[in-house]
């Protein structure tokens, strides 16, 4: 089913994730691992019609005045800087785009000859293929 150790990987690390989430309320911070998930597949993704994306702007400011207890804390202010916020995105397009590119053999860390990854590397990618 897991084509390449990264999605193997990343199939546990989220399950385990899921599992301590559920089994004491000390772990509610892996939510903010999930957002980080979130956010690097809609950063590549950009614009692409299968997650169906909808953002709406705001104006945000970081608290950071060297208080480990506040510092990293993001609150909406009208003087802030303007950001994009996702509001909503299709799920199951979330989901199937994540592990279709995780299950990638091309995205995946193969060991083989530098002169091969060097060819890779330096070849355009292939846009005919779809991300959906």
């Amino acid at each position: 089913m897991w084509r390449t150790p990264e999605s193997s990987f990343a199939n546990r690390l989220l399950l385990a994730l899921n599992r301590l989430y559920a089994i004491d309320y000390r772990y509610l911070h892996t939510d903010m691992f999930l957002g980080e998930i979130l956010g690097g597949v809609v950063m590549i993704a950009g614009d692409i019609p299968c997650l169906n994306t909808v953002f709406s702007s705001e104006t945000i400011k970081v608290f950071a005045e060297g208080d480990e207890s506040k510092d990293g804390y993001i609150y909406l202010d009208d003087g802030g800087k303007h950001v994009a916020v996702l509001e909503n995105l299709d799920p199951l397009g979330f989901r199937n785009m994540f592990w279709d590119r995780l299950a990638d053999d091309k995205q995946s860390a193969v060991i083989g000859r530098f002169k091969d990854q060097m060819r890779m590397w330096n070849s355009p990618p292939n846009t005919s293929k779809s991300l959906c």
